[in-house]
């Protein structure tokens, strides 16, 4: 497969993921942006964080008192971010899908990381849509095993797009990739809204935390 993510899920992300422009304790380190985790470190040492900054050319405002980053940087985190989740289920799908369909697979990508994405395509592929259906809504737990109500809500949501999918037909397929393309190549300058911030569990191990 070779799509790309569309403008809608993208905002999409944005919305329950939330924006952080300071950064906040992920529980192994910190992470800042739509979610972009810095690497693991000490609580109080943000010097990790700031290296991994560095490799996407930013610079972060740590003496102002104000926000670290833009919101056009954190447009390039999360560009960069989205990349292994987009990668993971083009190269796992052997099946054509929706856009509908392929953006709530990324999704899931993105916030429940690409290993678990797998389950799912493995199941797409063999049109086993319900199966596939029924695992991404099992994914609604945090790292004590209690289930997440906002999480177990956008995972039901996630789930009824794939079970809506088993009837597309890929001459149905139209170019709302290429929106979210070129959204992505310009990497939002101030053509991405600021989303007020919403508590969202990402299960790649760790759970979301805000100091």
């Amino acid at each position: 497969m070779n799509m790309q993510v569309s403008s809608n899920e993208i905002a999409n992300i944005q919305r329950h993921e939330g924006t952080e422009l300071n950064p906040y304790w992920d529980l192994q380190g910190y992470s800042i942006g739509t979610g972009h985790f810095g690497g693991s470190c000490q609580q109080g040492d943000f010097s990790v964080l700031i290296n991994n900054l560095a490799q996407y050319g930013i610079t972060p405002d740590t003496t102002s008192g104000g926000n670290w980053i833009t919101l056009q940087d954190a447009a390039i985190l999360l560009y960069s971010d989205l990349q292994n989740a987009v990668s993971a289920v083009n190269n796992g799908l052997t099946r054509a899908v929706s856009q509908n369909a392929f953006d709530a697979l990324v999704d899931f990508a993105y916030g429940a990381g690409v290993g678990a994405v797998k389950h799912p395509i493995a199941d797409i592929n063999l049109g086993d849509y319900q199966s596939a259906a029924n695992y991404i809504a099992s994914w609604v737990h945090d790292s004590q095993g209690n289930v997440i109500p906002d999480l177990q809500t956008l995972r039901n949501q996630t789930a009824a797009i794939i079970l809506a999918d088993a009837n597309y037909k890929p001459n149905e397929a139209g170019f709302g990739w290429i929106a979210g393309g070129i959204l992505l190549f310009l990497a939002a300058p101030k053509i991405i809204d600021y989303v007020k911030k919403k508590k969202y569990v990402r299960q790649i191990g760790r759970t979301r935390r805000r100091v």
